[in-house]
This record gives C-alpha cells, structure tokens and sequence, in this order.
C-alpha cells in the first residue's frame, strides 16, 4: 500500500514541526547529559531559566520579566554555537525584558544582547573598548560561532 500526501498538507506538517521546534529548543538542549553537550550549554540554560523565573517588575529599575519568546530566541541562538569548549558566559537580564551573554577571556570580551521582538546584537570588546557592534537577524546567528572561534582561538 503506498500512502500519498499532496503538497499543501506537507507544507502544514513543516510549518508545524518548525514552530513547536522553535519554541521548544532551550528545553531540548536542557534535556540531553551534559556529556552530550558543551559543559558551558548546560550553565547558560540554567541561568536562563534562573533569571527568567524570578524577574519582576521593579519601581525605579524597570521590568526585569524575561518573556517566553525572548528566552526561545537565547535558546536558539546559543544553538546555533558549535564550539564544545567555551568559557561559562554571564547571562544577566537588562530593563526592558532582554538577556546579555558575556564571554570574557583575558582582555577580550563577547556580548550578545537578545532583546524582546527577536532583536540580537552582537558586541566585541577589547580591554572593555567596543570593537564591533552590529545587529543579528535570525538568519545570521551562526555568526555568533565565529565570533566565539576568534575568541577562543582554534579548537
């Protein structure tokens, strides 16, 4: 028996498994061992998670509150680095509703700020001087990876 299926409904099945795959990859990365992953993933998700669960609105400071979808967006992004060996970055949030990474090594310094609305930008730092700062869009976080090869230098 040969089961068809016309090209509409495939395009649906697609879609759909994009989006429960968008929304859901921080938890996939949390849910493998540590020994399958980058040792730094596992401490980056867990801040996150951290952050996102006790932010609250503060008078004076700002909304310190990590949305759903901002802290999706960090999920992808750290996903898309493919380098095992890192330094354990900072993740902090900032007024507003966004989270900073940082990576430092020595004098250097990466940052990635994911701001509500999938905004991402990227800094590099050099003894605390920004060297570089430019916008993300979605399809160019693997640019992230590169950044953090020249920090880490070859691996």
């Amino acid at each position: 028996m040969i089961f068809t299926m016309d090209r509409d409904t495939r395009l649906e099945k697609v879609q759909e498994g994009e989006a429960r795959l968008r929304d859901e990859a921080c938890m996939h990365l949390c849910a493998a061992p540590a020994s399958m992953t980058a040792p730094w993933l596992a401490a980056a998700v867990t801040s996150l998670w951290e952050i996102q669960k006790t932010g609250t609105v503060e008078a004076g400071v700002g909304d310190l509150r990590v949305s759903d979808e901002t802290a999706a967006c960090v999920g992808r992004v750290l996903g898309s680095i493919r380098i095992q060996w890192l330094p354990t970055p900072d993740v902090v949030r900032v007024s507003g509703g966004g989270v900073v990474l940082r990576w430092s090594l020595d004098d250097d310094e990466v940052e990635v700020a994911v701001l509500p609305e999938e905004r991402v930008l990227l800094t590099t730092l050099k003894a605390g001087e920004i060297s570089e700062s430019y916008e993300l869009p979605p399809t160019q976080y693997m640019r992230v990876n590169d950044v953090l090869r020249g920090l880490v230098g070859p691996s």
